[in-house]
Parts: C-alpha cells; sequence; structure tokens
C-alpha cells in the first residue's frame, strides 16, 4: 500500500487543487492519507493533530472555524475533537492550534519568527553564493582561463552540489531535526568561500564551489521544516513565500551592490568576508535555536521508524508532476539571473555591469514578489489554475525573448519581470508536495523536488554556455570571450523548450484531476 501515499493521488489531487467552493459535495468526502488524514467537508476542512486522526490515539482532533468533524468526516479515527479557539497540549511536547496542525511547545510567536529569521537568513547567504558568479565573469575567465562551457561548469557545480544533498538532506532532516544540520552547514559554508577566494587554479576553485553549494543546500529544506514545526499548516504558502522572498534579497545583494564592491575592492576579498559572514551566522544560530523547541518529537521518531518513506515517495504518480513543474519554472531564472543575464547585457546591449546587474536584481525581486503573490492568487482561484497560468506566461515570455532581436531594453525589462513573477508560483508546487506526503514525509518529499530544481537549473547554465561556444566568432577582451547578440538569442532557446515542460507538467496535472473527477 505504500503507506498510504499512493491511494487515490487523483482524487486527492483534485480536491487540492481545485478551490473548494467548486467541488460538488460528494467530492469533498473524508480522504485518508496513510500516517496523515485529512477530512474535508462541504463547509471546509478539519485537521486532527498534525494532520493524522489516530485511532483511539491520545491526540486530540481539532476543528478550525470553519470545519466540521463527524458524519461527514471519520469519526472513529479521531480521539476527540475541540472546539474551535482551544489549543491541546499533548504530551509528545506538541500542541495542537486551532485552523489545523501542531507546532511545537514553547513555542511562542516572537520566538518562532527569531527561529524562522536565522533559517531564512541561511537560504538568503546560499542565494547570495549562487547568483555572485554573475557579476564576475570576466574576472573569473581571466583569472583562470576559462572560456563559457567551463565558466558553465565552474558556476554550475554549485548546482550539482546542491541537489546532490537533498534528498540525504530531507531524509537526516525528518530524523533529527534543523539546529545541528543548519550549524554544519554554515560552518561548511564559511570553508567553501575561503577555499573558492583563495584557489590559484579552476580544480580548488570548483572544489570551493561544490563544498558551498552542498553546505547551503541544507537551508531552503530545513527552513519549511521549522515552518512547519513552528507555525500552523494553514500559514505554510505564506511563510514559504517569504522564505523565497529572504532568498532573493541574498540574490539581489550579490547583482548590483556586489558588483559594485568587485570592482572597488576585487572578487577574492569580498569572498573572503563572505566566508567571515557565514561564521557569524554559525554562532548566532548555535546561540539561538534550541533542539527542544523547534522540533516535534513524535514527528521524528515516526520518520526514523520508518526507512521505506523514500522509496514510497519516489514511487508516488504527483511528486514527479510538481517537480518537473517547479523545476520547470525556476530554472531559467537560476540561468539568467545566475550567470548568463549579466554578460547578454553588457556584450549584447553595451550595459555597464552595475546596469547589468541591477536588471537581474529586478528580475530577483520580481522573483521574490511571486512566492506571496503565488500563494494569494492560488487560494483564490485554485492551485492548478494558478500553476497553468503562470507556466503559460513564462513559456510566451522566454520564446519572445529568444525570437525578437535586439529587442529594446523596456521589453527586456517586461520580460524578466514576468518570468520572475511566474517563478514564484513554484512554491504552490512545494505546499501542494508538504500537504500529500504530511509533516512526518514533508523534509523527504521537499528534498525530492528541490533536487531536480537545482539539476535542472544547473544543466541548463551548462548548456547555455556550450551553445554560445558554438555560436563564437573568435571575439575576446581581457582574455574572456565575447559572444553577439544573435548568440544568445540562440542559447536562449533553451530556455522557451524548458518553460514548455513547465506547461506540460500542469496539462498533465489537469488531465489527471479531469479523469479523477467523480460521475454525478
Amino acid at each position: 500500500m505504500l503507506h498510504g501515499y499512493s491511494i487515490h493521488w487523483v482524487d486527492d489531487l483534485l480536491m487540492r487543487l481545485t478551490p473548494l467552493r467548486e467541488l460538488p459535495a460528494e467530492t469533498i468526502a473524508a480522504r485518508r492519507f496513510g500516517a496523515g488524514r485529512a477530512c474535508y467537508t462541504g463547509c471546509g476542512r478539519a485537521w486532527a493533530g498534525s494532520g493524522r486522526a489516530n485511532a483511539g490515539g491520545d491526540g486530540a482532533g481539532v476543528a478550525g472555524p470553519r470545519a466540521e468533524v463527524g458524519e461527514r468526516g471519520e469519526r472513529g479515527h479521531a480521539g476527540r475533537a475541540s472546539g474551535a479557539g482551544r489549543a491541546v497540549v499533548r504530551p509528545g511536547g506538541t500542541r495542537a492550534v486551532p485552523g489545523g496542525g501542531e507546532v511545537s511547545e514553547g513555542v511562542t510567536r516572537g520566538r518562532a519568527w527569531l527561529v524562522w529569521g536565522l533559517a531564512a537568513a541561511f537560504y538568503a547567504y546560499g542565494f547570495f553564493q549562487r547568483v555572485a558568479p554573475s557579476v564576475m565573469v570576466e574576472d573569473l575567465m581571466r583569472d583562470f582561463a576559462l572560456d563559457g562551457a567551463l565558466l558553465g561548469s565552474l558556476s554550475a557545480v554549485y548546482f550539482y552540489a546542491y541537489a546532490a544533498v537533498q534528498i540525504p538532506v530531507g531524509v537526516l532532516l525528518d530524523r533529527f531535526g534543523a539546529r545541528r544540520l543548519l550549524i554544519v552547514g554554515t560552518l561548511l559554508a564559511a570553508a567553501g568561500s575561503a577555499l573558492f577566494a583563495l584557489a590559484p587554479g579552476l580544480a580548488l576553485a570548483t572544489a570551493g564551489r561544490a563544498v558551498v553549494g552542498a553546505a547551503v543546500g541544507f537551508a531552503f529544506i530545513a527552513t519549511l521544516k521549522i515552518v512547519t514545526a513552528c507555525f500552523p499548516p494553514r500559514r505554510f504558502s505564506l511563510m514559504a513565500g517569504w522564505t523565497l522572498a529572504a532568498g532573493m534579497a541574498g540574490g539581489i545583494a550579490a547583482q548590483a551592490p556586489l558588483g559594485a564592491l568587485i570592482e572597488r575592492f576585487g572578487w577574492r576579498p569580498i569572498m573572503l568576508a563572505a566566508a567571515a559572514v557565514a561564521l557569524a551566522l554559525s554562532l548566532a544560530l548555535a546561540l539561538s535555536l534550541s533542539e527542544r523547541r523547534t522540533e516535534r518529537p513524535g514527528t521524528v521518531a515516526a520518520a526514523a521508524g520508518d526507512p521505506g518513506g523514500l522509496v514510497a515517495i519516489l514511487r508516488t504518480g504527483p511528486v514527479w508532476l510538481l517537480t518537473l513543474y517547479a523545476a520547470c519554472m525556476s530554472a531559467p531564472i537560476l540561468a539568467l539571473a545566475g550567470l548568463w543575464l549579466v554578460p547578454y547585457l553588457v556584450q549584447a546591449h553595451g550595459l555597464g555591469r552595475a546596469e547589468a546587474g541591477a536588471l537581474a536584481s529586478v528580475m530577483l525581486a520580481a522573483w521574490a514578489a511571486g512566492g506571496p503573490a503565488a500563494g494569494w492568487l492560488a487560494e483564490r482561484v485554485g492551485r492548478l489554475p494558478a500553476m497553468v497560468g503562470s507556466a503559460a506566461v513564462n513559456a510566451v515570455c522566454l520564446l519572445a525573448l529568444c525570437l525578437v532581436a535586439q529587442p529594446p531594453l523596456a521589453l527586456i525589462l517586461v520580460l524578466i519581470v514576468l518570468v520572475g513573477l511566474g517563478g514564484g508560483f513554484m512554491i504552490v508546487a512545494y505546499d501542494q508536495t508538504r500537504e500529500i506526503y504530511g509533516s512526518a514525509r514533508s523534509a523527504t518529499a521537499l528534498g525530492v523536488v528541490n533536487s531536480a530544481v537545482l539539476l535542472i537549473g544547473a544543466g541548463l547554465q551548462s548548456l547555455i554556455g556550450l551553445l554560445l561556444d558554438a555560436s563564437w566568432t573568435g571575439l575576446e577582451r581581457g582574455g574572456a570571450r565575447l559572444y553577439l547578440e544573435p548568440a544568445y538569442r540562440s542559447a536562449f532557446t533553451s530556455l522557451a523548450l524548458v518553460a514548455a515542460c513547465a506547461l506540460l507538467a500542469t496539462l498533465g496535472l489537469r488531465r489527471a484531476t479531469q479523469r479523477g473527477t467523480p460521475r454525478r
């Protein structure tokens, strides 16, 4: 039975991707998710505990303000139901909260925001490191004698290392919690940044980037795990959107501000300073986080006792369509803002590095705004319509970028803003994944999705470099290769193809939910 994760997943997607007000009453019936059970009713949702109602268990079910547990729910699986507005403290160190779910006992609102803020700061640091090479392209090409393909590989090794640790990190988070992994990650990030800054050649520079990528790979999933532990489930989409916004703030700092600093001090001293920032963040995490107050003992124990959970997740249908959508919505932004947008604007449109970095910052700012906007829109029109619409807009914009010769800067600005906003809708897929697999498997499932996001982003960076080298005319400046505008447009066709794959994934989800619609 695969722990119930694959039972009627088409029906489950139908209910979750469609606004409740649009579903027929018989569709919104009680539905089971293995260890997690969510009782849907015509007037709202009832969550039991952390999304699970235990048969004869010691946990108390919690009915939200608009939920009812009873004839349409599964009364036999809930110990007892508390009324709206009451919080039920559990012996295991957690408390159920009104509106659904449970949070760690002892986590006040202020502490919850502090814990999230520190984890989100590490994610912002990781995003800073992710896109920093985009404003030092000519410096790296000159210092390490790189062509476009090798530069793409140097930048992409961060993504490969990041992606490689996502599933192991997810499993470890579900077993041991976030605190120790975040501290280890910040220490490794400091070491990797220092190695990259001091590297005399390409080999050590690549090793430094790989260490940084693996280290900051702890950040995003750990932050979402903390959100799951410290905030009610109904706030997950909003907090995931703000986490993405925090990451974009780090990315924006790595554009125009970093470009100005590099022009004044050089890239090596700045990367050494980044290593010092990681050390300071590690100290702050060690002093501020308490495992007892930020983890759910029952959830961690359940994950540790079930080694087959990862296999169950990988064999479940929804994860692959959701993963494809999330990865293909974010990959064009990672390829452009993370590496190739700045040299494109400098070489093909004659902008200065600071100006080009500012435009790349606009794209990241739009991505930051897209996360909360996606959660807000999906709540009102439904997840599936929001996903289909965002994928269609992205495909059209990226197709225009590779077809329009010498586009004016105003058009480029509009296109990168729309693509950035669309990228924020990847959060909808993360929220859907969390709901399907429950709190006990959330970090592992999100690790699966996040690994694909980074792998496709890294592959796209390298592919664009290869396509540019294929169209290179032999022009150089200061030892760095120069590419003409037609070469960039030809290479950017890969972006449009990736966006088309995101649209196909949403159409696959739509078809699956239509097949799962019950007959009236």
